[in-house]
Formats: C-alpha cells, sequence, structure tokens
C-alpha cells in the first residue's frame, strides 16, 4: 500500500526530526533530558494557505519558543500542522510533544502516524513501538505497524502484528485486510480469496476490499469473476477505524463549532451566553489559545471590563506567545483608563513585534487619552504604514483630530486614506467623514461622493448615513 503524499518542510528540518532525540543530557530522575529541536517557520508554507491559518500557526510557534519545555504546546502546535495538512510540521511538534510527555501513548500514535504519511516509515515504527509499550492492547497500533511492515516489504513479520490486531479486533475487517494482504505477498492466494471474502463480509460497502478480492480472484485464474470488483475498487484507499485519530478530529471540530457558536452569539448580542459558552469551551480545550481571545472580546463587548482586563493577565501568562491576546490586554487596559500599563503594554508589544500595526493602534489610544496628541498621531500613522489596507490607524487619527475641532486636518487625514487601493472602511468611517466634511462647509458635491462610495461598499445600510 502506497504512502499518501505530502507536502513537507526543507529536507533540513526532516534531518533535524530524526537526529534530536540523539542528543546528551540529564534530568532530575537521572533520564536523558529531552533536548527538543526547533518547531518549524510558518512562513515556508505560507504560499499554500489560508492566512488565518498562517496567523494560527505563527502564534502556536510563538509559543513554543516562549517555553520549549511546554508539551501541551507542543501539541496544540501538532494540531495545528494536522488541521493544515502540512505533515512535515505536525511531525516535528508532535516528536517533540511526545519527548517530552513520553507515558502519553496517544502524542507517540500522533508522531508515529506523522512520519508514516512522509514516507518515514523506519521512525514511524520506532515511535509506534512507544505506543505499544504503554499500550499494548491498541488494536489500530498493531495494525498500524503490520502496514508499516508490509511497506518495507517485511511480511513475514507484518503477520504476527495483523493477528494481534485481530484479536484486538475481532469484529472489525482492519487487520483481516492486512493478513489477506500478507497472503497475497507470500503468494498464498487461495488464502487471500478466503480472507477477502470474509473481509467484505465485514465490510460489504468498502471499495478497498472489493479492489482486494478482485486482485486475489485474477491471481487465482478468475479473471472474468475478478472484473467487477477490480473496477469497484479502483483507486481506492483502506477504510480503518481508530478510535484515537477519530478523537483527535473530533476535538478540532469540536473547537471550530464552539468558536462559530461563539461567533453567532455575539452578532445576536447575546453576550452573557456567548461567555457562558466559551467558558465550558476553554475547559473542554485548555490548551486551545484561541478560546481565550474570544472570551476577551465576548466580555469587552458585554461591556465587563475589568473581568476583561483580568482575564487578559491570566491568559497572557498562559500563552505568553500569544500577539492576540497580549494586544486584547493593551486594549482592555486602555478601555479601563489604566492609560500607564497600556501604554507599556502597548510598547513591549512593538519591541516583542515591532512589524505589526494593533500594537501602534493601542499606543495612539492611551497617548491620546493623556493628552500627547502628536505622538498619539505619530503611532496612529505608522499603524497605517504598516498595515494600509486597515483604515483603523487614519480612523482614530480623524476622529481624535475632529474631537479638537481640527476638522480640516481630520478631513484630510480620512479622504486621503480612502484613496487607498482596495479600501474598505465601515459605516463609522463615513459617518465620521461626513461629519467632518459639514464642518469643513464642504459642497453637496463632496457629501455625494462620500456617500456614494458608501453605497459600493454597503450597499443600501449606506442609505442609513442620510437619516
Amino acid at each position: 500500500m502506497s504512502i499518501p503524499a505530502a507536502r513537507t518542510l526543507p529536507a533540513l528540518t526532516l534531518l533535524g526530526v530524526a537526529l534530536w532525540s540523539l542528543a546528551l543530557g540529564c534530568g532530575e530522575s537521572g533520564a536523558p533530558a529531552p533536548q527538543v529541536p526547533s518547531p518549524p517557520d510558518p512562513k515556508l508554507v505560507a504560499g499554500g494557505l489560508d492566512q488565518t491559518l498562517v496567523a494560527s500557526l505563527t502564534k502556536l510557534t510563538e509559543a513554543v519558543n516562549s517555553k520549549p519545555s511546554d508539551a501541551a504546546a507542543w501539541e496544540s502546535l501538532g494540531r495545528a500542522y494536522e488541521a493544515a495538512r502540512v505533515p512535515a510540521g505536525a511531525q516535528v511538534a508532535f516528536g517533540a510533544a511526545a519527548e517530552l510527555n513520553p507515558k502519553n501513548p496517544k502524542l507517540w500514535y500522533r508522531a508515529a502516524i506523522t512520519a508514516g504519511r512522509l514516507g518515514e516509515v523506519e521512525l514511524a515504527l520506532e515511535r509506534l513501538a512507544n505506543v505499544l509499550g504503554l499500550a499494548p492492547d491498541y488494536g489500530p497500533a498493531w495494525r498500524r505497524k503490520g502496514t508499516w511492515l508490509l511497506d518495507l516489504g517485511r511480511a513475514a513479520e507484518a503477520l504476527p502484528a495483523f493477528e494481534r490486531a485481530s484479536e484486538l479486533m475481532p469484529e472489525k475487517s482492519d487487520a483481516i485486510i492486512g493478513l489477506a494482504r500478507v497472503a497475497l505477498a507470500e503468494d498464498r492466494v487461495e488464502d487471500a480469496l478466503g480472507l477477502t471474502q470474509l473481509a467484505l463480509e465485514r465490510a460489504p460497502g468498502d471499495p478497498y476490499v472489493r479492489s482486494l478480492l478482485g486482485n486475489a480472484l485474477r491471481r487465482s485464474g478468475q479473471s472474468e469473476a475478478a472484473v467487477p470488483h477490480m473496477v469497484a475498487g479502483q483507486n481506492s484507499t483502506p477504510l480503518y477505524s481508530d478510535p484515537w485519530s477519530e478523537e483527535a478530529a473530533r476535538s478540532r471540530r469540536k473547537e471550530e463549532d464552539a468558536i462559530q457558536r461563539i461567533e453567532q452569539l455575539q452578532e445576536e448580542g447575546r453576550f452573557d451566553e456567548s461567555i457562558e459558552l466559551v467558558r465550558k469551551a476553554i475547559r473542554e480545550s485548555p490548551t486551545s489559545s484561541k478560546l481565550p481571545l474570544r472570551l476577551g472580546v465576548a466580555l469587552m463587548r458585554a461591556g465587563r471590563y475589568e473581568e476583561a482586563v483580568a482575564h487578559y493577565d491570566a491568559a497572557v501568562l498562559k500563552f505568553p506567545g500569544s500577539y492576540e491576546l497580549a494586544a486584547g490586554r493593551a486594549a482592555a487596559l486602555n478601555t479601563t483608563g489604566k492609560l500607564s500599563a497600556a501604554l507599556k503594554a502597548a510598547d513591549h508589544l512593538i519591541a516583542r513585534w515591532p512589524d505589526r500595526s494593533v500594537a501602534y493602534l493601542q499606543r495612539g489610544a492611551a497617548l491620546e487619552k493623556m493628552g500627547d496628541v502628536p505622538a498619539a498621531r505619530a503611532a496612529f500613522q505608522r499603524a497605517s504604514q504598516l498595515q494600509p489596507s486597515d483604515l483603523r490607524g487614519p480612523l482614530f487619527e480623524g476622529r481624535m483630530l475632529a474631537k479638537l475641532k481640527r476638522f480640516q486636518e481630520a478631513k484630510e487625514v480620512l479622504e486621503r486614506a480612502l484613496e487607498l487601493p482596495g479600501a474598505a472602511p465601515p459605516l463609522t468611517y463615513f459617518r465620521i467623514l461626513l461629519a467632518v466634511q459639514a464642518s469643513t462647509g464642504a459642497g453637496p458635491a463632496s457629501v455625494k461622493a462620500t456617500v456614494e462610495r458608501a453605497r459600493l461598499i454597503h450597499g443600501d445600510e449606506a442609505d442609513t448615513l442620510l437619516r
């Protein structure tokens, strides 16, 4: 059976995966202390992924870099790479997580599977040995061992692995398929025929079993009888039972479903319900850094600002590599009037992530409330330079100038930003601009042009600007 094709990271990274477990050193118990590799660089795979996935990988990589001995952080990174279908990154992350938490068979299992997907079958078997040492009664692990041994052409060694899997999963077709493949590899065609027919009874809708039966029939000289099975099973792959893998997939889907429901509740203004739901989700997925961010946003939108500050304080300590959580904390501090702390938080963000815009917005907001208008303008302008498509920089600057009754300057800032390619500001932006235009005595033509531009972006909703 062929190994599925996989998108891989550079060969140097994969070589490092094979070598890092040989590192020397001793822990407190006297056993060799694990030396984990550097995490993969998300930029190496960014071209083929959605930017939301890249941002998530970047955030989780920062968490690993900030605490490389945290097995849970590595596991989260591995799950994210699996969800992004980048098995090379998942292999590095799960391998590190398993070395750091060697008593967890499920981590070794994910590490083995990701190695197998990359064709690193010997490494996969090494990791699987740890699984079977910790969980010797998990049938799918024995089935995988047999499958990988077959891939290496070691049919005689695969046979007892499949036999053990059959003992542990007597009602499934999984091990029977493996035993049939061993029989074909050893040219025991009659045994293969009997086994594939038994597998078909267990899984009558499995096209791979049909393909295997067709192969056995053809090799026994029954070519005509083989044809319909070969056609039905063309290009098929086995449908195996694997509760641990299914559990991992369910966990990812459950978190995604929870986030979608949380966002829906917030859109409906049902903030208290969304807060309770996200807290429940955090209890069920304590290693997720996405969910604490959702909770902070929900608390802020519900007007529970002091709770939001306390939550962000704790979340930033737990996930020190999360830019989004640190930025959320700065925003909460700004909202509650803790301006010195907000400015300090923003400056910390800028020092650590100098090329991201949100920290400059928070710096500008704190400086504006402190009355330092020139410094606030500089911060808002820097945010706009770093991310021109995000019009919050000119929005914040223009709104500040309007409050100071510097209407002409505000008008220039807001109108200039509208000329940027792809500019699509929210209706709030247009409301402020229209108010500024009115204050500067702009003529009907300017007002009409602003409303028409709003209609292009927001459709009929733009008519609310004229009410």
